[in-house]
């Protein structure tokens, strides 16, 4: 549960944030769904993304690490009446989707930068010294996953440059021998 005291926020460790206001609700509106797509949400807390794609999607499947967000995920489907569309795992990333191939994967996991202080952050917000440790393994791993015309989504508030983010620099690395297409939208500059 959430406490605020002062001006601070205070969480378990395996707590379930309903919604980052200023992230979630730009990725759920902004998620490029068609109607044919079966659609992965990684990391889906309470499950707000993939809702929004199930209203739009043939199937979405919503994932994330905690049971706990899971069970939020599955009530706020239900609240929003588009649970048969769903579909609900607990998994590490990737972990309960071997052999599958998605149309679309969203992931909105953490990315706090935490170099100092890493115990002190719930585990859906510690993203490592850079805030990019767990995008980048999901960078590693995601492109196996997706259909051949497939595609990524996601928001990136790790640290960087002012041009670009640390997962896009990574990312551009990691896959450039691949026949990819990346296209970067920031929210305080002109597409890359």
């Amino acid at each position: 549960m959430h406490r605020k005291i002062n001006n601070t926020y205070l969480t378990e460790r395996n707590g379930v944030w309903g919604i980052l206001a200023e992230e979630t609700p730009i990725l759920a509106k902004t998620a490029h769904v068609k109607k044919t797509d079966i659609v992965l949400d990684l990391a889906t807390g309470s499950g707000m993304i993939g809702i929004f794609c199930a209203d739009k999607a043939k199937r979405v499947i919503v994932s994330d690490i905690n049971p706990r967000a899971i069970l939020y995920a599955r009530f706020n489907a239900i609240l929003n009446g588009v649970e048969k569309k769903m579909e609900f795992k607990v998994s590490n990333l990737f972990a309960q989707f071997q052999n599958k191939k998605f149309d679309l994967i969203i992931w909105n996991g953490p990315t706090v930068a935490v170099p100092t202080t890493r115990n002190k952050y719930p585990l859906y917000s510690d993203g490592g010294m850079d805030g990019a440790s767990f995008t980048k393994r999901f960078i590693n791993e995601a492109f196996y996953y997706l259909k051949p015309q497939g595609r990524l989504q996601w928001y990136d508030c790790a640290v960087g440059t002012s041009q670009l983010p640390v997962s896009m620099n990574y990312l551009r690395n990691q896959w450039k021998d691949k026949p990819i297409s990346v296209t970067y939208t920031s929210l305080t500059s002109s597409p890359v």
